[in-house]
């Protein structure tokens, strides 16, 4: 919200906060909700970008189109490994799916250092993100092989 929106409904006796104090949700509520949403704006994102229109995308995933359309407004009944089949299902690759993620988990990690007053600069965040993903690789990697 606008600084200026804001002033002015306080100002008008009205109380303003975030959706996280109004519904009083946890730090890792708030951020499955956030996750949750940008994984179903970067389905929608991908399937424009294919020129997909919700029903073909639903004849690709077996589905229906009314529950693309619950997928893409983050419906509560809606999991995040639909999502994620989703917006592989429009074609887009994996790659796809993890900048979506990493665009989140980021904004959490800042936001919540920034609460503590831990300001640490955002591109050695993305790096350390970064070590971490290749090490979930490498890791699941090595499961993989042993098998």
């Amino acid at each position: 919200m606008r600084a200026a929106t804001s002033k002015r409904l306080r100002a008008a006796g009205w109380k303003v906060g975030s959706t996280k104090d109004f519904l009083k949700l946890s730090d890792e509520e708030a951020a499955l909700v956030e996750l949750k949403l940008s994984l179903a704006g970067a389905l929608k994102q991908a399937r424009q970008k294919r020129r997909l229109s919700q029903v073909d995308l639903a004849q690709r995933m077996g589905s229906s189109q009314s529950r693309v359309a619950k997928i893409e407004a983050g419906d509560p009944s809606v999991t995040i490994d639909l999502m994620v089949r989703a917006i592989l299902a429009t074609g887009a690759l994996s790659k796809f799916v993890e900048r979506a993620v990493r665009k989140e988990v980021l904004a959490q990690t800042a936001a919540a250092l920034k609460a503590r007053n831990q300001d640490v600069p955002y591109a050695r965040l993305q790096g350390i993100i970064d070590e971490a993903l290749v090490q979930v690789r490498s890791e699941s990697g090595s499961r993989h092989r042993r098998r």
